[in-house]
């Protein structure tokens, strides 16, 4: 099989894996467990059933995805393949002596069946899912990366779709190949024609359509600002790290610009609801979470980490006011004396600017009761109150009673994560407004 690959040696791949891999251990195995002597028969069949169940539910899962794949299903083989992979993350499995042995039978046949055609994409991540029970991380990787070059060479109609599952598998078992691999498949999308635009955002974000497991799988963001990138990257894996929060998965960040013209941000789909959505079916129910939520974001996130320090309000006024009343002087002169009350009032709040979260509604997930974040970028800081007009001020879902009783809860919120703040709730409640009216 060696004679295959071209560009990647299995040695190399062995390298690029991590030495510290947490072992998942199936203990003890079926056969000991079946063969053993025990005096208390009862005892015996719950052991072999605790043992079964977590046997049971590793196997059956890979085996469902080797089907699919053998039996060229590609969507759903591609699709449950990535959730398997998420399940593991950087874990090595190790299985029963009963299943290795079945497992290397199959192997062996699995390899001669792709000497035979090495077309048959579906055979190499049946190859690769089998190796990976057999506790040999790095031939596992081997057969995907094998997959995806050859699927790129002969141009294969999945190849797309084998180079992703290549990069999951790598994200999978933190190869230090991953980043490689993610740059090859931008490549391959470069001159890709059949994107989808996901909301009318100042940067793009894109999806690829042209499959379930291609849509619901990644998401590309592009801007011509590559700190806005990293930095997005990184907020989002210190909301996952620090608080537990879903966020989008950072997988990759392109050092370089795609099409001449924009650096790429790669990370991983969310599916759910937005919260706009559930606002405009007239469902409120998860408001209260989310200023929960909203509150530690706040509290949590070090000041220092912003990127472009405290937002400059007068400035952004006047940007604001060039764009609507450009040729009005007198009314941009009125504006800005009727402003400057308002600035200063926020300014001497100084313990209330924090990481500007951006939270109106479309920037909230939902599925299955969770609650998601998106968007991280990481900017200016922001009076906390402008991320609470943002939320609950956008559209007319909130009646003013509504309102003031959410902002009362975040501000309790806040309050119990930082008993020191040095505002009362009137006062609180008061900028509230005003952030609302600017």
């Amino acid at each position: 099989m060696d004679k295959i690959i071209s560009n990647i040696s299995l040695g190399n791949i062995k390298k690029s894996l991590p030495s510290d891999y947490q072992i998942i251990k199936v203990k003890p195995s079926l056969l000991e467990i079946i063969l053993s002597p025990s005096p208390d028969e009862s005892n015996k069949a719950k052991k072999f059933a605790k043992v079964y169940k977590r046997f049971n539910s590793l196997t059956s899962f890979a085996s469902e995805v080797s089907e699919r794949f053998l039996e060229e299903d590609w969507e759903n083989a591609f699709m449950r393949l990535r959730d398997f992979l998420s399940k593991i993350d950087g874990k090595k499995l190790k299985m029963s002596s009963l299943f290795k042995w079945t497992t290397s039978l199959l192997i062996k046949d699995g390899e001669l069946s792709l000497e035979a055609n090495r077309r048959f994409m579906g055979r190499y991540f049946s190859l690769a899912l089998s190796e990976l029970f057999m506790s040999r991380p790095e031939r596992s990787l081997w057969f995907t990366t094998l997959a995806s070059e050859f699927a790129t060479k002969v141009d294969h109609p999945a190849k797309l779709e084998v180079c992703v599952a290549d990069a999951f598998f790598s994200e999978a078992l933190r190869s230090s190949l991953s980043e490689m691999k993610w740059k090859n498949l931008l490549e391959l999308t470069e001159d890709f024609p059949e994107w989808e635009r996901m909301g009318e955002t100042k940067n793009v974000v894109k999806v690829l359509p042209r499959s379930e497991f291609l849509k619901k799988s990644l998401v590309f963001k592009e801007s011509r600002n590559l700190d806005d990138l990293v930095a997005e990257a990184e907020t989002a894996k210190f909301f996952s790290e620090n608080l537990n929060l879903v966020t989008p998965t950072p997988l990759f960040v392109s050092k370089e610009r795609y099409a001449g013209e924009n650096f790429v941000y790669v990370m991983s789909y969310l599916s759910g609801e937005s919260l706009l959505n559930y606002l405009k079916e007239g469902n409120k129910s998860y408001i209260r979470e989310i200023l929960n939520i909203l509150s530690r974001v706040h509290t949590s996130f070090p000041i220092e980490r912003s990127r472009l320090g405290k937002l400059d309000i007068a400035l952004a006024l006047e940007k604001k006011m060039d764009n609507c009343y450009a040729k009005l002087n007198q009314v941009k002169e009125s504006l800005k004396k009727g402003y400057a009350f308002l600035i200063d009032l926020f300014e001497q709040n100084d313990g209330l600017w924090r990481y500007n979260k951006d939270a109106h509604p479309e920037n909230w997930l939902i599925s299955d009761k969770q609650i998601m974040l998106i968007d991280t970028e990481n900017n200016y800081l922001v009076p906390v109150v402008f991320d609470l007009a943002n939320l609950l001020g956008y559209g007319d879902f909130f009646s003013v009673e509504e309102m003031s009783e959410e902002v009362l809860f975040y501000y309790k919120e806040f309050k119990t994560i930082e008993p020191d703040l040095n505002i009362g709730e009137s006062d609180f409640e008061l900028l509230f407004w005003n952030a609302v009216i600017h």
